[in-house]
């Protein structure tokens, strides 16, 4: 939670309650413009958590500055989630108790498509692609480019049909002889 206080705004961390830290305008408004998604999310999502590294000087009264600081979103299980569609795609996966692995951006740019997922439980494992709300038509090209020259089986959940979860392939079962592309 960020709260304003005297000398700018207040950050209160849950695992440190006690101990606030401390960051100015300048730096409140650096986390305004490069994190609002991060910052909605965890404001409109209660099970949403909002993940912070920081580096910070301490005050003579012993108080905590924020220097530079990062934010990361995270859901109720400590996935990172860059955009409401990976928050839908979670829940869809824990609720049928799927076994899947997050797919981690690194030094990927935001305008390029990632997996979302990668399902671990189908009979090849299977790359899970969300196509957001407001994706571009030049974003669908290039998710489509990315499919087509994925190696691995792959998914595109259109999140913005009805029932889009259901495209999800089933479990593989050992005696079963399917096989999803």
């Amino acid at each position: 939670d960020f709260e304003k206080s005297v000398h700018g705004y207040r950050m209160d961390i849950r695992h440190q309650p006690d101990k606030p830290i401390f960051m100015d305008q300048k730096i409140f408004n650096k986390l305004q413009k490069h994190y609002p998604l991060e910052m909605a999310l965890a404001n409109e999502d209660e099970s949403m958590q909002l993940l912070a590294i920081c580096t910070f000087t301490v005050s003579t009264a012993m108080n905590l500055n924020v220097d530079q600081i990062a934010l990361m979103s995270v859901d109720e299980n400590w996935l990172p989630v860059e955009k409401i569609e990976d928050i839908e795609l979670h829940r869809a996966l824990y609720s049928d108790q799927r076994a899947f692995m997050k797919c981690l951006r690194y030094n990927f740019p935001l305008k390029t498509p990632i997996a979302s997922v990668l399902l671990l439980d189908t009979q090849e494992p299977t790359c899970v692609y969300t196509l957001p709300y407001s994706a571009s038509e030049q974003y669908s090209k290039n998710l489509d480019e990315v499919i087509e020259q994925n190696e691995l089986s792959s998914i595109l959940i259109d999140v913005n049909k009805t029932d889009c979860f259901l495209s999800i392939p089933e479990k593989h079962h050992p005696d079963s002889k399917l096989k999803y592309r």
